[in-house]
């Protein structure tokens, strides 16, 4: 019985530096020997621990060619490591989307709500009591 939860697209690589690729496969060129893939990261065995990193630094939206001669093998990734691979991918994207809030372009609202805090010291001093306030009384 096939596992529901595999996606098929989810493609683990072999390279021929001995180093395993994880990624969405999104398309094969043999005449240009091509691989279109999304969100690579490499899978790193080290002292009985797997670890993922993000192994080409390019925009999440944005697809990374393969060099298909490069590639020793290719298969359908584990589904744990599918769950893996996609909580990565999500928090690379949320990262990313971050990073993109640092424009000062979309930002400019923002800042103008902030100036805007400054022209409230009128209405902020209305509401401070002077010293005669009956608060304000000390004992003789």
């Amino acid at each position: 019985m096939k596992d529901e939860t595999v996606n098929d697209n989810i493609v683990t690589y072999r390279l021929t530096d001995g180093s395993y690729l994880i990624a969405e496969e999104l398309d094969i060129n043999e005449e240009n020997c091509a691989i279109y893939v999304m969100s690579p990261f490499e899978l790193i065995r080290e002292d009985g621990k797997l670890d993922l990193v993000q192994w080409a630094i390019t925009d999440p939206d944005f697809p990374v060619e393969l060099n298909s001669t490069t590639v020793i093998s290719r298969s359908i990734t584990a589904s744990f490591l599918q769950k893996i691979y996609k909580d990565c991918s999500l928090y690379n994207k949320i990262l990313s989307s971050y990073s993109d809030l640092d424009d000062t372009d979309s930002m400019q609202d923002i800042y103008d709500q902030v100036d805007n805090l400054d022209t409230l010291d009128e209405f902020w001093n209305k509401l401070s009591k002077d010293k005669t306030s009956r608060w304000d009384w000390s004992a003789n």
